[in-house]
């Protein structure tokens, strides 16, 4: 499963020399107004873009949507001390 990344999202704004408030300006250009709080917050993995926010991004620095995911592995949950004997 693929999910949003904060990270890559810094990664290619860093590589396009882009600073947040630069961010906040060309998305506001393409009727997409957020806050540089709000670019921060994505960043750093609180919150996460709406689709149409996404795509401002992606149309912005000129990239592919995917270019903003990353790949999830799952959870594996631990059965230690699901055995009877182990418990006992």
């Amino acid at each position: 499963m693929k999910t949003f990344s904060g990270d890559k999202l810094r990664s290619i704004r860093d590589e396009n020399y882009y600073s947040r408030r630069a961010v906040v300006a060309g998305l506001a250009l393409l009727g997409l107004p957020l806050t540089e709080k709000t670019l921060g917050n994505w960043e750093s993995g609180i919150s996460e873009p709406k689709a149409k926010q996404l795509a401002g991004l992606a149309s912005l620095f000129k990239v592919e949507l995917g270019d903003f995911f990353c790949q999830q592995r799952p959870l594996v949950a631990s059965t230690r001390g699901l055995n009877s004997k182990e418990t006992a």
